[in-house]
């Protein structure tokens, strides 16, 4: 069936060397998902970034940053393959390689279902379709982000291989019915393998059995396929010319709504939102901003289930309703002290490489809105006391912080000012928080919240503005593509003149090469060194205004341009560099892949697209 090699050194593709600039684009990387963790491969075959257990957990496979470990699985010398895709309605990626002598497939993904949740284990399969391919195995594990070596130890039985490992608690298990050989840190085999034959590889970690043949494996992958398409098909998903788009968007968001009922806000840290740095941020966190827009997005496409795990997941969190804190790790964490990989080399070399976010210590007021805005669109006739309690704290400091500075909806590190984004979620935060009071019975607090809500209206609709346009803080003329939510958000009509003159201020102002700033870092000031690329997010955001205004036409036209920046898998960035379409910051990016799925479902509206699946 094949040949096995005797061990050798990785030689060039030795793990320990530093990717350079470019080696692994951002936009060629391919994401696995179990609702837990999440892996990161390249396309020549390679784990990048993977860390076992939950996604914000020390990384075994450091390689994508420039540090130790990774897992290659690929056609001996070959690096670049022929086709690449994500199984129709999964998160199951197959890929290709023709070599002039034989033909094969791989297959591989995290093992997951809807019914039973993350199996731990990740299932590499290969199948030689034509003629005779030689296959490399590389498993090279340095746990705590690339710091430790691992040290395997070998046994056999019934017929696989199989290698374990363990630190700090960590155990991983590798299997195969390839012949591996096992080195202090590394497990690798070069097997030579004929027409028809078919094998495996299986990572495993904590408690679950790994398969112990490739029919096994098969079968435990192929009901992975089935776990995604039946989750996919309880949703209502628009038969329009961007359903290709917006399943991606949905099955990305789905990969970031954790067991926990956390939602991330992407898989991945420290990739640099420009070439160098050092603007590189720890994205592995679940901010209520990010996550309102992601379950909004589910929502609309049917999708409510998450919804009401991520409310169980804020009521879970003790401190909730004492620190109105922006973000929160994956499993509960409230301390998220930032601190240095020093021993990391970065992305292309960008550095700091960092873990854990400042950001979360700092006062970012628009958190009252989100919060409240995801219980009325979930919780409406299931309101509870514990959950009543929670809108009465949102509430109430949403109307105690009006004239309170604060750092912004993007967590700016500069001067506290009264960032119009902030206070437009303020006001948000009080006409949701009085609706759920009506519902609740609690007629006092909506009439107070609703007398507040209507003077924070008159005082909003006259700060926010400034020469006949929203700006970015009270008393700025700067812009920030935030004001594009004044109507998203429904403060105003999308038809009102002022919301048509702070979109063309957009368009004139923060627009380059058809793609979108943030804002502009001369005119806001945000405490931060270095630069950024283009906001993709906002690029989105004015698509479903467009189609709001009633522009069909030009948000169809925007989107067009926009589907140019989507990687071959159809994965988006926090942003793009809009001269060369390079991929840049934490990827994908869930708030990005939100506000894609909205625009899409938008303009499928506007059109009558209404079927479904």
């Amino acid at each position: 069936m094949f040949i096995t090699s005797p061990f050798t050194p990785a030689g060039p593709e030795d793990s320990s060397r530093a990717p350079g600039m470019g080696e692994v684009p951002i936009k060629d990387l391919a994401f696995l998902y179990d609702c837990r963790t999440a892996a990161a491969l390249s396309s020549d075959g390679t784990v990048q970034l993977f860390s076992p257990g939950y996604i914000d957990d020390p990384t075994c496979f450091t390689r994508l940053l420039g540090g130790k470990g990774q897992f290659r699985l690929a056609p001996a010398g070959y690096r670049v393959p022929d086709e690449r895709r994500y199984i129709p309605g999964t998160n199951v990626l197959e890929t290709t390689w023709l070599t002039p002598s034989g033909d094969v497939k791989v297959t591989e993904g995290l093992d997951w279902t809807p019914e039973k949740g993350s199996g731990q284990t990740l299932l590499r399969l290969v199948e030689v379709t034509r003629g005779t391919v030689v296959m490399d195995v590389d498993c090279d594990v340095h746990f705590d982000y690339g710091s430790t070596p691992a040290r395997w130890q070998r046994r056999e039985y019934q017929g696989y291989r199989e290698g374990r490992t363990s630190h700090n608690g960590v155990e991983l298990v590798l299997r195969s019915d390839m012949a591996l050989r096992f080195q202090d840190s590394r497990a690798a085999a070069r097997v030579t393998l004929h027409e028809g034959d078919r094998v495996f590889i299986a990572l495993g970690w904590g408690d679950r059995e790994l398969p112990q043949t490739y029919k096994k494996a098969r079968k435990q992958l192929t009901t992975t396929i089935q776990g995604w398409r039946s989750w996919l098909a309880t949703g209502t998903i628009p038969q329009h010319e961007f359903r290709q788009e917006l399943v991606r968007d949905l099955l990305a968001m789905k990969g970031a709504c954790l067991d926990t009922g956390a939602v991330i806000a992407a898989p991945t840290f420290s990739l640099p939102e420009a070439p160098g740095g050092p603007r590189n941020w720890d994205y592995r966190a679940c901010w209520p901003r990010d996550s309102k827009e992601v379950l909004e997005a589910l929502r609309r496409a049917g999708f409510e289930q998450e919804g009401h795990a991520y409310i169980r997941f804020l009521l879970g969190l003790p401190d909730f309703r004492t620190k109105p804190q922006i973000m929160f790790g994956p499993q509960g964490q409230f301390l998220l002290p930032e601190r240095v990989l020093g021993h990391l080399a970065g992305y292309g070399g960008a550095t700091p490489v960092n873990v854990g976010n400042l950001a979360a210590e700092q006062l970012q007021l628009d958190l009252m809105g989100q919060v409240n805005r995801t219980i009325r669109l979930f919780e409406m006739d299931r309101l509870t006391p514990e959950l009543y309690r929670l809108v009465r704290y949102t509430t109430n400091v949403a109307g105690e912080t009006w004239n309170v500075p604060d750092a912004g909806p993007w967590e700016q590190r500069g001067e506290p000012r009264l960032f119009n984004g902030s206070r437009l979620m303020q006001w948000t935060a009080l006409v949701d928080g009085a609706e759920i009071a009506r519902a609740f019975g609690e007629v006092e607090d909506a009439i107070r919240w609703e007398a507040q809500a209507k003077r924070f209206y008159e005082e909003l609709l006259e700060e926010a503005q400034h020469r006949g346009k929203f700006t970015a803080a009270k008393g700025m003329d700067a812009m920030d593509v935030y004001c594009v939510r004044f109507a998203l958000e429904g403060f105003l009509p999308a038809t009102d003149p002022l919301f048509v003159a702070t979109v063309r201020a957009v368009e004139e102002e923060l627009t380059y090469l058809g793609l979108h700033f943030r804002y502009l870092n001369a005119q806001y000031v945000d405490g931060l060194e270095g630069e950024e690329k283009m906001f993709l997010i906002g690029s989105y955001w004015l698509v479903e205004a467009y189609v709001a205004m009633g522009e069909p036409d030009r948000a169809r036209k925007l989107f067009r341009a926009l589907r140019t920046f989507d990687s071959r898998l159809g994965l988006l960035p926090e942003e793009v560099d809009p001269e060369t379409g390079e991929h840049w910051g934490n990827t994908p990016q869930k708030f990005v892949h939100a506000a894609r799925a909205k625009a899409i479902m938008a303009l499928a509206r506007a059109e009558g697209c209404l079927s479904v699946l």
